[in-house]
């Protein structure tokens, strides 16, 4: 094998690559908890115990995959500590999703392209910062972007059989499905995936029908759209007014 070869390996260069994500993610491992990281630390620990998401009187759900996942790490290490509460559910998800976009980036558009993309997501400084902190961000990044790229993938696979590219597009579903439980911004992301997909594949779709087709579905998308609007009023008005409002004591 030639040497140019071996070195464009993306087997010589994962090792490498993980090994550079967790050295610059260890570092607040054992920082002491900060805000909302108490939650999971408490109601992990409940879990790992009593298989509860008790904390105090109550329940608390948010993020329940996020902190059944801190359980298991404490379950793994055998130790109740702010570094436990990070490993699985923080550090190991982050690096997965740097070790996926590497992947992604490489086979799209070329290696020069990955590893200048590795470079600033592993010094990217809220990345590091999140893979060492106890709330779901991490884990709400790997299904997320897992679900883009299969959803890419399903879209894109005009030679793949069909029966996969519906598998790839159920991936993506599911996928994107746990990261709206985790983050319900999720949503707004989602509207730039929408947009990209109707661009590039309804609205050309779209310019091949006769005028007529083209009329009744912009009618049902129009009655679809009052419909979710109405259905989800509530919810939409409340996250509207919750994301322009600044906290007590914020300036």
């Amino acid at each position: 094998m030639r040497w140019p070869a071996v070195l464009g390996s993306i087997w010589l260069w994962l090792p490498l690559l993980i090994l550079a994500a967790v050295l610059t993610r260890v570092s607040l491992l054992g920082a002491p908890l900060v805000d909302d990281e108490f939650f999971h630390l408490l109601v992990g620990k409940n879990w790992w115990l009593d298989q509860e998401l008790a904390m105090l009187d109550g329940i608390y759900t948010r993020g329940a995959l996020f902190t059944k996942l801190v359980a298991y790490s404490f379950a793994s290490f055998g130790d109740v500590s702010p570094a436990a509460s990070r490993i699985f559910p923080s550090l190991v998800t982050a690096v997965a999703t740097i070790v996926l976009m590497f992947w992604w980036v490489r086979r799209e558009v070329g290696a020069v392209a990955a590893f200048a993309f590795a470079f600033f997501y592993l010094f990217w400084p809220d990345g590091i910062e999140v893979a060492q902190f106890a709330r779901f961000y991490a884990l709400h990044g790997l299904f997320f972007t897992l679900g883009i790229i299969l959803f890419y993938y399903a879209v894109t696979s005009d030679q793949t059989p069909l029966w996969w590219r519906t598998i790839l597009a159920a991936g993506a579903g599911g996928s994107i499905l746990v990261a709206l439980q985790l983050q319900i911004l999720t949503v707004a992301t989602l509207v730039g995936v929408g947009a990209w997909f109707g661009v590039l594949y309804v609205l050309p779709w779209l310019f091949r029908q006769e005028k007529r087709v083209v009329a009744g579905l912009s009618a049902l998308a129009v009655i679809g759209l009052a419909v979710g609007a109405a259905l989800f009023r509530e919810k939409v008005a409340a996250l509207w007014s919750v994301y322009r409002t600044l906290p007590p004591g914020w300036d």
